[in-house]
Parts: structure tokens; C-alpha cells; sequence
């Protein structure tokens, strides 16, 4: 199957559509959770980040697998940008506003010389405490991102490309939680994953 024109690496069989009914509503929450998992790992341990994850790329199999193909958009997040978002999800899942305003401000590709950090610092932490405090059932990415890179282009701040990219890939993927799962509570499963994640990625010599 491979050509001069089409690389083919592997065969995956018995894939599923995300929306497939007639396959079992436990093994389509199992891949869901474990589709949300692996994101996490890339985000926060690997450092490299597929960040095309629409229902096109997305399938389930048998057993609660999920399959992710197609990884020709990607984030690599190195040391330093890995850590800080790690500690910009800390930020959020407990609601320290004050330490994602930070991260995003320290982390940010371009700031206009007119930027009044001490009001962007209190818009952030506001938007921190308004979605950290919701119920799972209540939040969503789209919702937060949103307003984050509204408070960004009212303050004349750009984020960095690879931290951007990773926050899209989690917007991407929830868009697959909402067909499957609405209710998945994506602070929980963040939550449980983050303090290990943090002290593996702080032993390490983030300025290889």
C-alpha cells in the first residue's frame, strides 16, 4: 500500500465512528476517557501534542480503545512551556487566577507597550474564579478560551503559537466529549494527572 505518493505505517482495523450507536455505550465512554487521557500525557508529559483531533481523526474500537491518526498538525511544547502549562491548568483546576495571568503574560509572543498588566492580571483571574467554580456539567473549554483570548485582544497580548496550539487541541477534543459525553468532567481527569506530571517535568533540565 505504500507508493511513491502515499506513506502507509500501519493497518488499523475494527475502528469506529465516535458517533457509532451500535457499538457499546461503556467501550464508547472507555475510549472517550481514554482519548481524553492521552491528550493530557501529550500535553503534559510528552510534549508533543496532536492537535487535529475533529471526528475524522477520532475512532473507537472494541474494548474501550481510542485511535487517533492523522498527527500532521502538531504542538511540541518544550520544557519550559510544558511546565507552565501545567502550572496554567493548576491555576485553573484551583483557581488561582493570579498564576495563570502570569504564565500567559510572561508566555506571550507580542505585548503592546500600552498593556496595563495589573488590569489584565485582575480580567484573567476574574475569568479564573468565574469557570474553575462551575460544575463539570457547566464547563467547557470553548466557554473559557473564549473569554481568555477576548481579555488577550482587549490588552493588546498575543500568546505563543505552541501554547496556543495546545489549548486548541483540547478545544478540538471537546468537541467529541459533547456528542459522546457531556457531562465528563474535564478538571477531574486534568486534576488527578497534574501534580505527577509537575514533578517529572520539574526534574528535569527544562533548558536541554
Amino acid at each position: 500500500m505504500t507508493t511513491t505518493n502515499v506513506l502507509t505505517l500501519e493497518f488499523l482495523d475494527g475502528l469506529h465512528h465516535i458517533d457509532a450507536q451500535y457499538l457499546a455505550s461503556d467501550d464508547r465512554q472507555r475510549a472517550l476517557h481514554a482519548g481524553l487521557a492521552a491528550l493530557y500525557h501529550m500535553i503534559f508529559i510528552d510534549g508533543f501534542v496532536h492537535a487535529d483531533l475533529h471526528p475524522g481523526n477520532v475512532f473507537f474500537r472494541r474494548g474501550g480503545e481510542c485511535v487517533l491518526l492523522d498527527a500532521g498538525v502538531v504542538a511540541r511544547l518544550d520544557g519550559v512551556v510544558r511546565l507552565d502549562f501545567i502550572d496554567f491548568f493548576l491555576g485553573l483546576v484551583t483557581n488561582r487566577g493570579e498564576d495563570c495571568a502570569r504564565i500567559i503574560y510572561d508566555n506571550a509572543l507580542y505585548r503592546a507597550p500600552i498593556s496595563d498588566r495589573a488590569a489584565f492580571e485582575f480580567e484573567v483571574s476574574a475569568a479564573v474564579s468565574q469557570f474553575s467554580t462551575l460544575p463539570a456539567s457547566d464547563f467547557e473549554v470553548a466557554a473559557f478560551a473564549t473569554a481568555l483570548f477576548d481579555i488577550q485582544h482587549r490588552h493588546h497580548i498575543y500568546g505563543g503559537p505552541d501554547f496556543m496550539m495546545a489549548i486548541v487541541a483540547l478545544l478540538s477534543y471537546e468537541g467529541i466529549v459533547k456528542r459522546v459525553q457531556p457531562d465528563l468532567d474535564f478538571q477531574t481527569i486534568a486534576r488527578n494527572m497534574l501534580p505527577g506530571a509537575r514533578a517529572r517535568a520539574a526534574s528535569v533540565d527544562i533548558y536541554q
